[in-house]
């Protein structure tokens, strides 16, 4: 073992490298499971909702679990790169090892004798390999884990399972050598050029991690003003608590806060948005459950139904909720004061709901039944408004699918109440914030920064590790590129001699080497595009709402690092095979 370590030390700290690399990955990867968001009230708004419903928080606790097995599965992507490197450098080493183990044989050197020592070095690899890869991964997990927004984060490493993953590839590699020397035979056989292919996977698949991590980032910044989330700059939320078991009496609270607020708001600034709703309902993440509309005569499925079944995301509003998202007013009317806890069940839908399950898009007076039962309380339909884009996350798991009932109605026990300045730019007032209103106490104030912060914090974070977990499938796929071009040199030798025999020059022979090497990267680029990408890039998107599939130029920056990498991994044997001479190429048979 002294020998081969002393003729073959630098293979061996690459494989060293990488097996510390790929326990970074595992590492990383299956530590983050127990991810915790600062959870988001239910809907208790005197609503009975059956056992299939889920809440804001459920609805963002799920995301982050989908989140985080997407960061799982792409270390154990990068984990499996990582075997492929090491076992791609053992099949190198066994290359050139074959003739010196057949020697060893030849003067009486015992099977046992040369496993032993091929385990050891494996052992070595392993010991130092897992032990740097450990340190750095529980450097890297626990200041992930300090820094996660979103609440409590646990990180625990996944000992056992990177042992056996890497430790099983280092040790079957380090064994690669007696395999090929079985037959006891000095003479060398011929190589066959291996694929290409196998780089370009490995390339393909760190371009589409990177790239998925610099698009959580790129989103996930964070907001430079109010305004970008909330109507204005000096808006601000306000989440109040109310003691009040009974909805008759939350309603009558929250009716005089809205007058109250309403007076406050006479004179200069008659433009001030006063908006109460449901916590969530401001960035459109809310209780999912099911619904029954009056549809009419909607033909589905060859028949009429006068009724149809669905999934919608259920929020209560106030008159000026809808103002505050953007949400235009389409058709009928949004709620007003006299929507209140006393008078019929109103409701207001959004256009995708409306069109979808209502006949020829009117839904205006129909009914809609929350909960799906036709037996309970009906509720006039009396606006229908613009689909609004939902930012918290869960949003995007949730239905599309939107149903408004008035908070004076239906009164949260949590409610978040939102204030912006009209045109005279008058401030909320002060007496919001730091006295009880009624049953309702403050609890928490957010401004936009705050709100931007709640919400595209655990965007940032997950991009971050996106972009950890890449860089390394990156420097892992540079050291599979490199030995395989190796590999591709040595059994390329005789073609490469005959070139230089018949008047190739040095610079052909290289330019040959890396043009092989660029093209790998351009199919890993097309690899991206075509598999890694779309398995990935969406899926995010959906998890974090407002998230772009892709990035193009993006995928231009890091494609063009992509084929850089593939010409650095190629410089070594390129440079090897232009300063041959055809003897020499043709003695290393």
């Amino acid at each position: 073992m002294r020998i081969w370590l002393r003729d073959h030390w630098r293979t061996t700290v690459l494989v060293t490298a990488v097996a510390a690399a790929a326990t970074v990955a595992v590492e990383v990867a299956a530590g983050f499971g127990g991810l915790r968001l600062t959870p988001v009230p239910a809907l208790d708004a005197g609503l009975r909702w059956t056992s299939a419903s889920l809440d804001p928080g459920t609805l963002g606790q799920a995301a982050v679990r989908q989140a985080a097995g997407w960061l799982a599965a792409v270390g154990w992507a990068g984990a499996l790169v990582g075997i492929v490197c090491i076992l791609t450098l053992a099949a190198q080493q066994a290359a050139v090892r074959t003739p010196e183990i057949a020697i060893h044989r030849a003067v009486g050197a015992s099977r046992r004798t040369l496993a032993v020592a091929a385990l050891a070095e494996g052992l070595l690899v392993v010991g130092v390999g897992v032990g740097l890869g450990t340190g750095l991964a529980t450097a890297i997990g626990a200041t992930a884990a300090a820094r996660w927004p979103g609440g409590s984060a646990g990180w625990e490493p996944a000992w056992l399972a990177t042992v056996v993953t890497v430790g099983v590839a280092v040790l079957i590699g380090s064994l690669f050598p007696l395999w090929g020397a079985r037959r006891r035979r000095v003479a060398e056989v011929d190589l066959a050029p291996p694929p290409l292919g196998i780089p370009a996977l490995q390339l393909g698949a760190a371009l589409a991690v990177l790239v998925a991590g610099a698009t959580l980032v790129r989103h996930g910044a964070p907001v430079e003003h109010a305004g970008q989330l909330l109507p204005s700059a000096e808006a601000r939320i306000i989440r109040f608590e109310s003691a009040d078991s009974t909805v008759a009496g939350r309603a009558g609270t929250l009716g005089s806060l809205l007058d109250r607020l309403q007076a406050d708001s006479a004179g200069a600034d008659r433009g001030r948005v006063v908006s109460v709703a449901s916590p969530g309902a401001h960035t459109g993440t809310g209780t999912v459950d099911e619904l029954m509309t009056e549809c009419g005569q909607c033909f589905v499925g060859g028949i009429f139904l006068k009724y149809r079944p669905l999934q919608a995301t259920y929020h209560t509003a106030s008159a000026d909720t809808f103002r505050a998202r953007g949400a235009r007013l389409v058709a009928g009317r949004v709620f007003d004061r006299n929507d209140d806890h006393d008078s019929a069940r109103v409701a207001v839908v959004n256009l995708y709901l409306a069109r979808r399950y209502f006949q020829d898009g009117e839904a205006v007076g129909r009914q809609l039944f929350p909960g799906g039962r036709l037996s309970g309380t009906g509720y006039r339909v009396i606006g229908v408004v613009d689909d609004g884009r939902a930012a918290g996350l869960g949003g995007g798991s949730a239905p599309l699918e939107a149903v408004y009932l008035s908070s004076l109605q239906h009164p949260p026990r949590v409610v978040e109440v939102l204030i912006e300045s009209g045109t005279g730019s008058r401030p909320p007032p002060e007496w919001l914030d730091r006295q009880p209103i009624g049953s309702y106490r403050p609890i928490d104030r957010m401004t936009g920064a705050d709100l931007g912060e709640a919400i595209r914090g655990p965007v940032r974070w997950f991009g971050r590790l996106f972009l950890v977990e890449g860089a390394l499938v990156l420097g892992l796929a540079i050291a599979g590129t490199m030995s395989l071009m190796l590999l591709w040199v040595r059994a390329l030798r005789q073609e490469l001699a005959v070139r230089r025999s018949v008047g190739a020059l040095r610079r052909q022979i290289v330019a040959l080497v890396l043009g092989r090497a660029a093209r790998t990267g351009l199919w890993g680029i097309g690899l991206a595009l075509a598999f890694f990408g779309p398995a990935l890039w969406p899926e995010l998107g959906r998890i974090m709402p407002g998230v772009p599939v892709w990035e193009p130029d993006l995928v231009a920056g890091f494609g063009t690092l992509l084929v850089a990498a593939a010409l650095i991994a190629a410089v070594v044997p390129a440079i090897r095979a232009g300063r041959a001479t055809p003897a020499d190429l043709w003695s290393q048979r």
